[in-house]
């Protein structure tokens, strides 16, 4: 999943926002490298990611992205996922999506210091752009598509990958509200997990 995913599934505590969104920058092993509710936060970004690229339903969405897009169907349709859940954030919370994202900002801006050094200025972009509010308008999508095509080293068709999504729209909304409900409680149950194997690990 992206960035506005994960930070919802986080649950609400300002490091576990702060540790699922930094998944994507720490690779490799995690034992002994991060405090445990760091390491807590990381193993489940993980595990939402594997549940969903093993999901059908986002299998159904890649399937629908036509070559050339498809080779980056799993990173395209993550990305056009938290446009429909900006769009249908409501659903699947309390805070309204402004009073959301602004607490994920004040968590990664409180937690600064334990970000990777890669990720500390990502996160202020982030926070100047208002990114994960943003999501819910096809030209930010628009603008990621083009910097994500700037950052890989090939040529690649990404800077038009906002086409896709307008052209398969409501396919994929159709998909994403079929699909997110099963993820929150996926990620309702790993947390409750992970939370009890550090709580263990750390018992007398």
């Amino acid at each position: 999943m992206n960035h506005l995913a994960h930070a919802r599934l986080a649950g609400p505590e300002p490091i576990d926002i702060a540790a699922n969104l930094m998944g994507d920058f720490v690779r490799g092993r995690l034992e002994g490298r991060f405090a445990p509710r760091v390491e807590a936060g990381l193993r489940l970004h993980r595990a939402v990611d594997s549940f969903t690229d093993a999901h059908p339903v986002h299998a159904r969405s890649r399937a629908r992205l036509d070559p050339p897009f498809r080779r980056y169907a799993g990173i395209l349709v993550d990305i056009y996922y938290d446009h429909f859940l900006a769009r249908h954030f409501s659903r699947y919370s309390e805070l309204p999506l402004e009073s959301f994202t602004a607490r994920v900002y004040r968590a990664l801006l409180r937690h600064r210091a334990s970000l990777p050094r890669t990720m500390r200025q990502v996160a202020a972009h982030w926070r100047r752009e208002d990114r994960f509010a943003g999501y819910a308008d096809l030209a930010v999508i628009d603008r990621v598509m083009a910097g994500l095509a700037t950052r890989l080293k090939r040529d690649n068709p990404l800077a038009g990958a906002g086409e896709p999504l307008r052209a398969n729209y409501l396919g994929l909304e159709e998909d994403f509200l079929a699909f997110f409900p099963d993820l929150l409680d996926f990620a309702r149950g790993q947390r409750g997990k992970l939370l009890n194997a550090r709580t263990a690990a750390t018992d007398p």
